[in-house]
């Protein structure tokens, strides 16, 4: 029952919902860093798990994405996708060069993953007003 209505689901909104927790993630990470050791938690600032949410995230992105550039045609989410991606990308290389520093990460991880549901967002969209479009339009094959 769940898997049914989890595969209903537009993955746009799956992926919206998911960049947005990612990015606020990313944005908290440094109080993280603080306060989670104190209460025994650890793995949330591991780079494995960031690279697994990055994945996930690409994923989501590039199956929804693709499959709705079919439907309206309009390159922007898949720009702004990639930007965002590599935005973590560079943002997960530069953690895991040891930098000292967390602000270049933390903006560039927040950034991407902005990016990443903003482009989600703006691909459903796209995808809505394509289908009113088709929806509307007259069907004169049942006229004749």
């Amino acid at each position: 029952m769940i898997f049914k209505k989890l595969f209903k689901t537009d993955i746009d909104i799956v992926g919206m919902y998911a960049s947005t927790i990612c990015a606020i993630h990313c944005l908290a990470l440094p109080f993280l860093l603080v306060v989670l050791p104190l209460a025994g938690i650890t793995f949330i600032a591991d780079l494995l798990w960031e690279i697994v949410f990055l994945t996930i995230a690409a994923v989501v992105g590039v199956i929804g994405i693709s499959r709705s550039l079919k439907i309206h045609g309009k390159k922007l989410p898949a720009i702004m996708l990639s930007v965002g991606l590599l935005f973590m990308i560079i943002s997960k290389i530069e953690l895991s060069h040891g930098h000292q520093t967390l602000e270049p990460h933390t903006f560039l991880a927040f950034s991407g993953g902005l990016l990443v549901a903003a482009a989600h967002f703006v691909n459903l969209r796209f995808k809505k007003s394509a289908a009113f479009k088709t929806a509307k339009a007259p069907n004169f094959e049942m006229i004749s």
